[in-house]
């Protein structure tokens, strides 16, 4: 009768001895399985930043009207991209000017493309590190009678992008114009103001609760 008991005593035990022996195993397994997960987290780029890559390897491997087309084609194609191409449209713009360092050249790949993206970033680039803000406003457009507006209105966004979006000191660079290139010089400030909840340089002249702020209590708002 004793060695019966023996018997399921010592069995009981073995089956512990099992049980116990597996659950370390499995437990152990899933700590090596979940250091080697973490160890292999793969970099995930947001949308923009592979949208932005994408399109700046175009530009330094073929050129920027090349980039430009490929931004029409996602824009008509991804809702995401579409909403966001003026900025991308900018950055193409950037990296056309630092690629050639010429502004002529640069601006030879100039296309309407998203509101003209490319050409406002092709002047803030331009604009970056000037020692004579005054003195480059005055020759910048000058070769471009037939984007005369358009390319004043860029300047609006180069002197932003100049004044780290300082839009009260913008606005008044943009008062050395007088006519129709401050007009449109204002315009591209506030436009610049308006679009740059970007992560680039946002501006803390907006308001959540007035999306028209700084206007109408601005004066120069009048004269877009």
């Amino acid at each position: 009768m004793m060695t019966k008991y023996k018997t399921i005593i010592l069995i009981s035990f073995a089956i512990i001895f099992i049980a116990i022996a597996t659950l370390f195993s499995i437990k152990n397994n899933k700590f090596s399985l979940y250091s080697l997960k973490k160890d292999v987290q793969p970099v995930v780029e947001d949308l923009y930043t592979k949208n932005l890559n994408d399109l700046l390897r175009i530009v330094q491997n073929q050129d920027p009207n090349v980039a430009l087309r490929e931004l029409q084609h996602r824009m008509d194609k991804d809702t995401y991209v579409f909403k966001n191409c003026h900025a991308l449209a900018h950055e193409i713009g950037h990296a056309g000017y630092k690629k050639y360092n010429d502004f002529a050249v640069a601006m030879s790949y100039q296309d309407a493309t998203c509101s003209d993206g490319y050409l406002h970033g092709v002047i803030e680039e331009r604009f970056v590190g000037v020692t004579d803000i005054f003195g480059e406003m005055k020759k910048v457009c000058k070769n471009y009678t037939a984007l005369a507006g358009r390319c004043y209105h860029g300047v609006g966004h180069g002197i932003m992008f100049y004044t780290a979006n300082n839009l009260p000191k913008a606005l008044t660079i943009c008062k050395t114009y007088t006519g129709m290139p401050r007009g449109r010089c204002y315009e591209g400030v506030f436009m610049e103001n308006f679009i740059s909840g970007t992560k680039a340089h946002p501006s803390s002249y907006l308001d959540p609760k007035n999306p028209m702020y700084p206007c109408p209590s601005e004066p120069d708002c009048n004269e877009i």
